[in-house]
This record gives C-alpha cells, structure tokens and sequence, in this order.
C-alpha cells in the first residue's frame, strides 16, 4: 500500500487583530480571538473546526454572515450562533495546500466593523520520520456500542507497542488508551476500535512506546463521533416493523435540533401529496408515482442524534457491511442537511450491473445525501427523489454533466451504443409515463400553469425513444444514450418516465409491504357476553397478517383469516379475527405470546324463553262431520243453479 502524503501540524497561530476604531462616532472595532481543535499533530487533510469570538461580542442586528478564507480563495461558511460564528469542516477533503491561511470575512457590516483580518493559520509539514501511518474510512465516522472503528496501521521499521489514544476534540481531554496489534516492518495491520466513551465529538491519534503513558504520538488527529444509535418514527403510527418493507432512516447533519430534522424530513417527503409553493408545485419522492401508491413499501425512520459530517453514512450499497450496527433490515440512510448550497448526491446499491433486482432479503441499498435551504425545504423535494432514483432503484444521471466526471452508462437508463439502448428498452418505445397527465391537473388546480416550463410539452419530454447524449455526456455525443430528453434522472421534473419507472416498480414489487402481527395493540376487537359465552370478531391493522403464534382470549385459540382480497390501501385488505370464550365477570384477556391485553365486554340481556300460544279448543269429530256435509250441500245447489240456466239458455236459442 503507497503511504501517501501524511501532514504533520506544526503550529496552530491565533492572532487578535484591530483595536478601537478613529472614526468620530464609530462603534468599537470587534477583535476576533479563534479557538480551534486542540491537540495534535493532525493528519492530512483532516476537517478543523473553529470558534471565532469577539471582544466586545458580536451584534447579530448588525453581522448577518460569515465565513473563512484561505489564500487560495476556498471558503467556508460559518453558523452565527449566540454572539460567535461557529466554523466547521475548515480544509476537510482538501490536500492541496501545506500550509492553511485563514482569514476572516464578515459580510453586511456597518461602519467600524472589520471587514477583512487575518484569524488563524494552520501551517502543515511533510514528516519523513514517522514511524506509524494511520488510515481510516471518511472524514468523522460515526461509532457506537455494535459499530466500533475500522482503522488500518501501516509500518516503517520495527514498532515498540502501540495504542491509540482518544482525546476530546475540543478540550484535549484524554478519554482513553486502547493497546492494538503492532504491524511488523512495512506491513498493514487492520483492527476495529471499540470507542468507550458517551456521545460527542473526538479525535484519535496512534502512539508508539513502552506504555500509554510514555508513547510518542505519530501524525493522525483524526474526528470520530460517538453517537448514540436511537432510531425513531418519523411517521407516528406509518410504520409497520415486522413487515417486509425498505426502512429509510433519515438523519441531520447541521439543521439544528431532532425536531428540526423530523419537519424537514417530513415535508420533502410530501407523503400527501404535492405541495404548492409560491413560484411552483413540489413534488417529493412520496408524491411520484409509483411511490405514492406504495407508501405502505416504506418505514420512515429518524436518527436521533445529529451527525457532525453529513458524509459519515453515505455509504456504499456494494458493502454488505456498510451498516453494521444498526437492527433494521432493508435499511437505506439519507441525510440531510444545511446551509443549503452543498453537494446532493448518493452511493450505488447492490444492483450494479444487474438486469433484474433480486429478492427483498439480498437487495442492499446506498447512501444519499441532501443539501437542504431550512429557509424553503420543499425547493429540494425533488432533488431528494432524484437521489434516491441512484441511492434505491440503481438509475444513472440523464443530464449533461457539469464536473469532470466521465460517462457512465449502466443498465436500464444510459446504454453505450443505440443497439443496446433499443435492446433494453425497445419495447417501451413511444411510451409516456401516465403520471403525467396527474403532473399537469395538480398543476392546474393549485393555479399554475399546466406545463413546468413555458413552450415545452411534458408529455412529448418524456415520451421513450433513443435519445443521444446526457448521462454526463456532451448532448450532441454518441457515446450515451437515454430514454427520453427530459425525466426526473435529467432535470428534476416529476416524472421518472416509462423505462425509469419500470425498474422503480420492479424494485418494490420485492417488498409485499405486509408483516405478521406483533403487537397486540394492532388488533381491533369487540366482545360481547351473552348466554353464558364471550364472543368477540374484529380485524387486524392495514397491512398485517396472521402471526405464526397463538392468538387466545382467556385460554382458548382464536381464529384468524387473512384477507380474501388483500389490498394495498382498501378496508378489505384488513386480515380477520373471531374468539369464543366461556362466560366470566369482567373484561377477558387476550394473549400472544408474552403479551396480554385486557378486552373490555359489553354485557347484553339474556334473550326471555319463548313461550307457545295458548290454543282455546280443539274442533270435535261431530262438527268436523257437520263442517263436510254443510259444505257438500252448497257445492250441489251450485251445480243444480248452473244446470237450469244452461237448460234455460239453449230453450231460449230455439225459439229465437
């Protein structure tokens, strides 16, 4: 393995500049004073963070914004926050500079306020005398009890013992020593480092000697967090734990409290709908079809601690290790976070290069991340689809790319050749997505007008053929070729398009969104007691079905159906309970497992006997006898009555 480049810190220099200002009437110049990491030497190219504070203390009502800028003109925005500006990240994933010149610039100043003045420096050297090179994983991982710290050692020369040593990352503090295996002479060692410390921020550095206490330490210094692995509903009463669905767990990275992360969250998932801005309607992946339908396919989750780089799990889905540590299946990590203007974008799946997704217990997902404006979260709703079309479904970039990446073509969205692209998505051809046709009526009836973008047609955007470019190619290229000009992998509209969609369907008809129940608390059940006996009928919540265990009320088994038409969304989807039990005093108990629920019974009447009409006689046989004569007589005058008058009629005709 190539050492690389590894930095050692020299010096951290805070200056205090600029006194009272000589204007007549001026405010009283403030003099910056920065506190930044302690401890060292830091490795190369690790994120610093610094305090910048001010004597007399900043006025909020008078500096709105600041940031740090080094000689090469990068910058970095700083947070306001009580009265100082908060810096974080400062040369993170930046090795381009041996030395680091921070000034500081404070934007919307009035007069007297400095407007330019130097702060700190970080002044880096090349150290060829390290005995001990130390790599790990990202720029502040994240730690936890089942998640410790991989970390990898590389050698020069013989090594006397050799720890690792956990300091507080602002204090200095030392937490802990933890001995690990020495690598031999230019030789690699790999270990996982348990952190035993409470939530918060550190850094770690190697140390080679005798004893932790008499070590000499190498260049590292790098950030770790510890956190706290607290997973929450997002969603109260959307999710369904046992059943088999992707559990997206959303996590924060600089948006301020849980509750900030969970209203953020909430609204760009748009899971009622498109939401109607002041310029333009927002659609987030929940209001795109086909993940508006199958909401029941997803659990929302939140991380409750917030993560100090939002890089930290943006993670690969190629990994099957990539999150270890955490207790949910299908698990997919989307951050988000502020200021607003940072990178969006996601990691590859365990679908890479693969025509057909495969079962729901072999489908790994990627990371995601998402720069987010708190001022106006739905303005990156789409932006969040778009990133989970690469972090869930495996769907490339149709855009023309505006960095110095290469082409990418992969399978079903970007084909190398025009051949390819009719062999994958050939059958599709002239297909328009349907979502189209909600797009526009959403459109229209919050008062926009019905196309996104005036003098384009939706429909004839999205509409499959063979179209060159994108895919991060020039759009005259011919060595990418994509669907259709315009979908939500291109330019963000609403709309996946037919080919993208296909394979978005494929993907979640993986998950049945279904689960067994666990809890009796999911089970809706009525009791009533009549006659000696308990009889209860009621049905399970959406989306669950009959759990392997018994289900009993009072020590008898009740019985349980599953839906005879299972619907995604419908009543009828529900599965069906029915209990007996013998009668008791009191509300029954219904078991499952170790669980137990008390039922309340609604007592009715006991039904009064039915009792047989009184029957006042019998008719005697004398009268029965007389009844029949009576009635002979008057059938025989009924007959001698018709005989005379036929008799009297045909009299009648012959004398006519």
């Amino acid at each position: 393995m190539p050492l690389g480049r590894h930095l050692v810190a020299v010096a951290i220099l805070l200056t205090a500049i600029l006194g009272l200002a000589t204007t007549a009437g001026a405010a009283q110049v403030p003099t910056p004073v920065a506190t930044c990491d302690t401890g060292g030497p830091f490795a190369f190219g690790v994120g610093i963070d610094c305090t910048i504070a001010f004597d007399p203390p900043l006025d909020p009502d008078q500096v709105y914004s600041g940031g740090l800028v080094d000689q090469n003109g990068e910058y970095w925005p700083c947070d306001l926050e009580a009265e100082r500006l908060e810096c974080r990240g400062i040369g993170k994933e930046r090795y381009d500079l041996a030395s680091r010149r921070l000034d500081l610039e404070l934007d919307h100043q009035v007069e007297g306020f400095l407007t330019f003045a130097d702060v700190a420096e970080i002044e880096t050297t090349l150290d060829q005398q390290s005995t001990l090179y130390t790599f790990i994983d990202g720029n502040e991982p994240v730690v936890f009890d089942g998640r410790p710290l991989p970390i990898e050692l590389f050698a020069i020369g013989e090594l006397d013992r050799t720890f690792i040593v956990v300091r507080d990352r602002r204090t200095g503090d030392l937490i802990e020593s933890i001995e690990v295996s020495a690598p031999g002479r230019d030789r690699s060692v790999s270990t996982r480092l348990a952190i035993d410390a409470p939530p918060g921020r550190y850094r770690i550095w190697p140390c080679v000697g005798a004893d932790a206490d008499a070590c000499e330490p190498q260049p590292a210094g790098f950030a770790v967090q510890v956190i706290d692995p607290e997973i929450a509903e997002l969603i109260p009463g959307h999710n369904r734990p046992s059943a088999e669905r992707i559990n997206m767990v959303f996590a924060g990275s600089n948006l301020g409290s849980a509750d900030d992360l969970v209203d953020v969250a909430t609204a760009m998932l748009t899971l009622g709908g498109p939401a109607a801005g002041p310029y333009d309607m927002n659609f987030g992946p929940m209001a795109i079809e086909p993940l508006a339908s199958n909401a029941h396919k997803f659990n929302f989750w939140y991380l409750v601690d917030p993560l100090a780089d939002e890089r930290s799990l943006l993670v690969d889905g190629t990994d099957p290790t990539a999150l270890a540590g955490f207790d949910l299946d299908n698990m997919a990590v989307t951050v988000l976070y502020g200021p607003g203007y940072g990178a969006s974008d996601a990691r590859l799946t365990s679908m890479w290069n693969l025509i057909n997704a495969p079962a729901a217990d072999q489908l790994r997902f990627g990371g995601a991340r998402v720069s987010v404006d708190l001022d106006d979260p739905l303005a990156r709703a789409a932006t969040l689809a778009h990133e989970w079309g690469h972090s869930l479904f495996e769907l490339r970039d149709e855009y023309v790319g505006f960095d110095d990446r290469a082409v990418l073509t992969q399978y079903p969205n970007c084909a190398p050749t025009a051949e390819l692209a009719d062999d994958w998505w050939g059958s599709l051809d002239g297909t328009i997505d349907p979502f189209v046709y909600e797009v526009l009526r959403a459109r229209r009836a919050a008062g926009f007008p019905g196309e996104p973008r005036e003098g384009s047609n939706l429909a004839t955007s999205v509409r499959i053929g063979v179209h060159p470019g994108g895919c991060y190619d020039t759009a005259d290229a011919n060595t990418a070729f994509r669907p259709s000009s315009d979908s939500l992998m291109n330019s963000e509209i609403p709309v996946w398009g037919a080919v993208n969609r296909r394979r978005v369907e494929q993907v979640l008809a993986r998950f049945s969104g279904r689960g067994p129940l666990d809890d009796l608390d999911a089970i809706e059940l009525a009791c009533e007691r009549q006659s000696g006996t308990v009889d209860c009928a009621g049905t399970l919540d959406r989306y669950l079905d009959p759990p392997d265990r018994r289900v009993a009320l009072d020590g008898r088994s009740c019985t349980l159906a599953p839906p005879v038409e299972a619907s995604s969304t419908g009543e009828e989807g529900r599965a069906t309970i029915q209990c007996s039990a013998p009668s008791t005093a009191g509300p029954v108990t219904l078991v499952l497992g170790d669980q137990e629920r008390s039922i309340t019974v609604v007592d009715l009447p006991d039904p009064e006997p039915v009792t047989p009409p009184e029957i006042v006689g019998e008719p005697s046989t004398e009268s029965s006898s007389n009844g029949s004569r009576t009635t002979l007589v008057v059938w025989s005058g009924v007959m001698m009555l018709f005989l005379l008058v036929s008799t009297s009629v045909r009299v009648w005709r012959r004398q006519k």
